[in-house]
């Protein structure tokens, strides 16, 4: 039975994407590496993949 989804999202530009996810919405960064960024809230994990 699943217990966990995690999506994993294209972004176009990371920097947009962060400040978007942190500062608007309340997302704490787990993870943020060259292509790939990892943000959480509450309950909720969403990945982001770089995606030009």
């Amino acid at each position: 039975m699943l217990q966990v989804v995690i999506p994993k999202l294209p972004m176009r530009n990371k920097i947009n994407t962060v400040n978007f996810y942190q500062n608007k919405l309340g997302f704490e960064i787990l993870g943020n590496y060259n292509n790939y960024l990892l943000v959480r809230k509450d309950k909720f994990e969403l990945h982001f993949f770089e995606f030009n």
